[in-house]
């Protein structure tokens, strides 16, 4: 069944070295996405030894609540590919 204008965000985290979930939450669209790196967190039985994120996730409070748990945790920036210039039109 499809409701117009109902969404869903599903945050995840996944495992660097296996690459598997390891900690998921289904929120509604209104919620920030930095509310729910304190329920992940939560789920994950063992430590964390880095943290990476997306554009949303480069913030202070992020960064902050996840040392606070995990102090030897590395925080990274994900690799952003070059911008490509699209084809001219004359070509």
């Amino acid at each position: 069944m499809h409701l117009p204008g109902i969404w869903r965000k599903l945050h995840l985290s996944v495992g660097s070295d296996t690459g598997q979930i390891i900690a998921a939450e289904l929120t509604s669209n209104g919620l920030n996405d930095g509310s729910q790196v304190g329920p992940l967190l939560e789920q994950i039985a063992g430590p964390v030894a880095s943290f990476t994120g997306d554009g949303a996730s480069h913030r202070d409070d992020i960064y902050r609540e996840v040392c606070q748990r995990h102090p030897e945790a590395a925080r990274s920036r994900p690799v952003r590919a070059p911008r490509q210039r699209p084809p001219s039109a004359a070509a």
